[in-house]
């Protein structure tokens, strides 16, 4: 009599685990409210300007490259071991690594009660008129240009003269201070 075969519980060659994929992975990962996600038990940094989104990782010779919409916007290092790859939840062979992110960064600031904020450590002068509000600020090779809160209209564009990259991306308002 023929040995028994287990159940299958669902999943396909490339999904279940234990399957070792040689070459490079993706799995698809949600980024929590600080714009990290978990690989392998690792906490992985993809952006807090990520915060909520799905995100793909793409896994390749120790590096993991982060996939936004069909760009890449990150890339870091990553190291996992056989067994890890192994594990990985929802891992499946990767395409082909998409370019890099070629657009401008964008930013929000809160504007001063003066009219001014503060960009990769340049004053930028927005306008007493914009007091309090929430602006959009977008960092070119060469420029910097202040859009309104939703990017929808340029309110000023001045020369960029820090070389200096970014490394806030969210604007956060005046917290109370009693409760946190």
């Amino acid at each position: 009599m023929p040995a028994r075969q287990p159940p299958s519980r669902g999943f396909s060659a490339s999904t279940r685990p234990g399957a070792l994929h040689p070459g490079p992975l993706q799995i698809h990962r949600t980024a929590n409210y600080t714009g990290g996600v978990s690989v392998a038990g690792t906490h992985l940094n993809v952006g807090a300007q990520h915060a909520g989104r799905r995100v793909t990782i793409h896994l390749e010779d120790g590096l993991a490259h982060v996939i936004v919409d069909g760009v890449r916007t990150r890339t870091t290092t990553l190291e996992l071991t056989p067994a890890q790859r192994r594990k990985l939840r929802g891992a499946h062979a990767a395409g082909p690594l998409p370019a890099p992110d070629d657009r401008p960064a964008r930013t929000q600031r809160r504007v001063s009660s003066q009219g001014a904020t503060q960009v990769i450590n340049q004053r930028v002068l927005v306008g007493q008129r914009y007091a309090g509000q929430l602006v959009t600020i977008e960092i070119g090779e060469t420029t910097l240009t202040v859009y309104d809160e939703h990017a929808h209209h340029v309110i000023t564009q001045i020369p960029r003269t820090s070389t200096q990259p970014l490394t806030r991306f969210k604007a956060y308002g005046v917290r109370n201070r009693t409760t946190g």
